[in-house]
């Protein structure tokens, strides 16, 4: 091979490893705070006796794992903040605890109320919900006779009780393909409802369903919000934007161990990994035939390769062998020459 066509070569294979080895160091910084991302919740009991279909790929987590999971959060000197806390200790003007964690929860369905509520209030563990307060029928019409959305009252209550509500727009709209006005107004408009029922201010966003890039988080920026996230995974860390803050998606494929594996920098570091790659498939065709390319995987008979916990062990095994076949050709490359 001529020396042009190994230089070639060795960049094919090492930028790939560079970006890998980027996002692993990143999730190894020190001062990272893991922010949990949940959906809604669903009883296990009511699956087990078949009055709630459990079919859905994602997006929803068993009441009893739930429960689980914040009982090792307590138990393991975790700390939870609400946003306001984390952008302090991000910017130096709070102290770190130990071990700090904020949990969030999108959409506002009513099993964050019903179920996840009682187990936080019991512990006396903070969380944050983005709210869409009028969501649109594609919403509502996936959780129809499963699962409801969080009244005025409702909101008062969980926003007295250690619940920080935030905006998640008004509509539930993928912003990306709306034009400035119609965002600014799914932006300014939900806050404003929100503000109205609360009587707090809502200083945080989520942009929902992927939708967002660099004009949508500028527009959301200029709105006021002082934080937001969306799709990006992984934990904060001093590299993160304050608009642009990745989570961990937590779903019903995590047990109590994949969970707390989830929290750990080497597993943390994988789904960032995968977050990374959605990131450039929702890119490039955007994030609704990203959903609905999704949704085809999930009525096909390799549904679980294409779980959370399927896609991590994928992406753990192709990240290895990916390794180990590059540091194969580099040294037969440079041993030839």
């Amino acid at each position: 091979m001529s020396f042009v066509g190994s230089i070639l070569l060795l960049a094919v294979l090492l930028l790939p490893l560079a970006w890998a080895v980027r996002v692993f160091l990143r999730e190894m910084r020190g001062e990272r705070i893991p922010i949990l991302c949940y959906h809604r919740f669903v009883r296990k009991q009511d699956v087990l006796s078949g009055r709630v279909a459990d079919d859905e790929m994602g997006w929803v987590c068993y009441d009893d794992e739930f429960e689980r999971q914040m009982d090792y959060l307590a138990e393991a000197g975790y700390t939870t903040l609400n946003l306001d806390e984390l952008l302090e200790i991000q910017e130096g003007r709070r102290a770190r605890p130990a071990r700090p964690i904020a949990i969030t929860m999108d959409d506002g369905y009513q099993s964050n109320y019903t179920q996840a509520f009682p187990v936080l209030r019991e512990r006396g563990q903070k969380a944050t919900i983005y709210v869409a307060l009028e969501p649109d029928l594609h919403t509502r019409s996936q959780v129809e006779g499963i699962d409801g959305f969080l009244s005025p009252e409702e909101l008062r209550e969980l926003s007295s009780n250690g619940v920080s509500i935030q905006s998640h727009t008004l509509s539930h709209s993928i912003l990306t393909e709306l034009g400035d006005d119609e965002v600014r107004f799914e932006l300014a408009e939900s806050r404003r409802r929100l503000e109205e029922i609360l009587g707090k201010p809502v200083e945080h966003f989520c942009f929902p369903r992927g939708g967002v890039d660099r004009r949508v988080r500028s527009l959301a920026r200029n709105a006021g919000y002082k934080s937001a996230t969306g799709a990006h995974q992984g934990a904060v860390s001093q590299a993160s934007r304050a608009h642009d803050l990745p989570r961990i998606n937590i779903d019903r494929d995590m047990n109590l161990d994949a969970f707390r594996k989830a929290l750990e920098p080497r597993h943390a570091a994988v789904i960032h990994l995968i977050g990374e790659l959605k990131g450039m498939a929702r890119r490039l065709v955007g994030p609704r035939r990203l959903r609905e390319f999704r949704d085809l995987l999930h009525e096909s008979p390799l549904r679980r390769l294409w779980s959370s916990v399927g896609l991590r062990r994928t992406a753990g095994v192709a990240l290895s062998v990916y390794t180990v076949l590059s540091i194969a050709v580099v040294w037969s490359l440079f041993t030839k020459a």
